[in-house]
């Protein structure tokens, strides 16, 4: 076995800050208010906000009906609304060893007991009044 005995030559990249839209456009109003949710929990997966954004949207909506709108399955959209819920779950309390954010809270449908609903709780609301400061929608 032959060894060469040159030296390897190590390659240096540069350190490349993250891309931001420029300010004051929408896309730089969008980035912002990712990382504003993003800081609220940063093991939340990327589509957390979506998730946040259908039960803002949509109040009172069904877990399995949140999953439709995301494109995720209803398991997943079960362990990101127990991150965001009043109450700890044993998704995000045993598991995790995070305590949920209190952004949302679950009920049963009155029409329907097997039905899980979803709605943002007042601290869950004053978010969402702040995204949308931030986006310049109010």
């Amino acid at each position: 076995m032959v060894f060469s005995t040159m030296p390897t030559r190590r390659v240096v990249t540069p350190k490349r800050r993250p891309i931001v839209p420029p300010p004051g456009t929408s896309g730089a109003k969008l980035w912002h208010a990712v990382n504003a949710f993003r800081g609220l929990s940063n093991t939340a997966p990327m589509y957390a906000i979506q998730v946040f954004l259908a039960i803002a949207h949509n109040p009172g909506i069904g877990i399995t009906d949140i999953g439709g709108l995301v494109q995720v399955h209803q398991s997943s959209v079960t362990r990101v609304v127990a991150l965001l819920a009043e109450r700890t779950t044993h998704y995000s309390k045993e598991q995790s060893g995070k305590e949920a954010l209190g952004y949302a809270e679950l009920f049963q449908d009155e029409q329907d007991a097997r039905r899980t609903c979803v709605r943002l709780t007042r601290r869950g609301e004053a978010f969402w009044a702040a995204l949308r400061i931030m986006m310049g929608e109010i």
